[in-house]
């Protein structure tokens, strides 16, 4: 929220000179920090976590020993 009013700050303070030059900056600083936000999350995501491993051989065991002969 600070940020979005800092935004709105320069660029009003900014209107009669500079407006376009100072919405491009803050676009470009936007869509950096959005892009290296991205990234780190979907390399986050594609980690294979080991949470429940064990949990999930129980339950594959479980499931092959209860199913009922072919």
């Amino acid at each position: 929220m600070l940020r979005a009013l800092l935004t709105v700050f320069f660029v009003v303070m900014s209107w009669g000179s500079r407006r376009l030059l100072v919405l491009a900056g803050f676009t470009a600083r936007y869509f950096i920090a959005g892009s290296f936000v991205w990234n780190i999350l979907r390399r986050v995501t594609k980690e294979q976590t080991k949470l429940f491993s064990a949990s999930l051989a129980e339950l594959t065991g479980d499931g092959i020993r209860l199913s009922p002969p072919p």
